[in-house]
């Protein structure tokens, strides 16, 4: 990062009046000032627009942008459109940041060489600030996609998110996030990224507070594509695996997740042809360990589970794990 790189930061803000200020503020507080902060309001039906607005009349470095709700990937889009930054940083409307981030990633960076992708940690809270977590990644530059990928899927070092993660702005000349993805749409653009980068570190260095409430998209479990999307993100997970030549172990170790929700998007969605060539496509990619417990219960689950119901499928993952315990 040379000299003072100017740094953009994109919210996607969707009825978030609770908690937008302090996201703001977090970002207005940074010790690296060469950044601007761009807000798109994503069609809010509350009072998020105007306390946005109140800020950017006070602050010549953020940005407002307003558009019809039209989900948390356009309107990422839309940030990525009108930034003007060397690196973009996402952040959610209802998380902040410590002060010193975007000091202690540029540090990074300098000290290190430019990297594509920067992961730093997360600190978890819940209620009146309640910590009830942390991902603490380990000071790292990968040499290999495979093992970034690798660490990922075994939730060490990367995490699945967007978010905490600082981006180089030429990862985006010629790529833009899915709208058709509604669920898991972090960890499905997330693998893209990692494709089109040449180096990835990571660092114990500055904070994002990831503020987790019912309201959040996580936490809404009536989703009607919830499954189908997680299947799609999954099976593009695996599929990376098998084509940047990862461990035997991690992909035989992976399978059994991707085929259970493949398994449980084809029951659950409405769209029965779109999830079944999910299967099998799935069905057809060999399977990496013929020996592997689980493997081995998954393809069992999945000839039974295309032939009965529900309840008796899901008897039979639960059967599954029992037995792989």
């Amino acid at each position: 990062m040379s000299g003072k790189t100017k740094i953009s930061i994109i919210v996607p803000a969707y009825n978030a009046e609770r908690w937008i200020g302090r996201c703001i503020e977090s970002v207005l507080g940074q010790t690296y000032d060469n950044h601007e902060l761009i807000i798109v309001d994503d069609g809010s039906t509350d009072g998020t627009l105007d306390v946005c607005l109140r800020y950017k009349s006070a602050d010549s470095r953020i940005v407002v942008i307003s558009q019809e709700n039209a989900g948390v990937n356009a309107a990422r889009n839309k940030g990525i459109d009108s930034s003007s930054g060397g690196y973009l940083m996402f952040l959610d409307a209802d998380d902040w940041i410590g002060d010193d981030v975007l000091m202690e990633c540029s540090k990074v960076i300098k000290d290190r060489g430019s990297s594509d992708i920067l992961q730093f940690p997360i600190i978890s809270v819940m209620g009146d600030n309640e910590y009830i977590g942390e991902f603490m990644p380990e000071p790292k530059t990968y040499a290999d996609k495979k093992d970034v990928l690798a660490d990922m899927v075994e939730k060490k070092n990367i995490s699945t998110y967007l978010w905490s993660k600082l981006f180089s702005s030429h990862l985006f000349r010629n790529f833009r996030f899915n709208d058709d993805i509604k669920f898991g749409e972090d960890t499905y653009a997330l693998v893209d990224l990692i494709c089109l980068s040449s180096s990835v570190a990571t660092t114990s260095s500055g904070f994002y507070y990831y503020y987790q409430h019912d309201e959040s998209v996580t936490h809404r479990e009536n989703v009607p594509y919830k499954y189908r999307d997680l299947a799609i993100m999954n099976l593009k997970i695996y599929k990376a695996l098998v084509n940047w030549n990862a461990e035997k172990q991690v992909i035989a170790d992976y399978y059994p997740g991707v085929l259970d929700i493949c398994m449980a998007a084809s029951l659950n969605s409405k769209d029965k042809v779109e999830t079944d060539e999910l299967l099998d496509e799935l069905d057809k990619m060999k399977l990496p360990l013929k020996g592997n417990k689980d493997t081995r219960w998954s393809k069992l689950s999945f000839i039974i589970g295309c032939k009965f119901t529900e309840r008796i499928y899901n008897s039979i993952v639960r059967l599954r794990l029992s037995v792989s315990r």
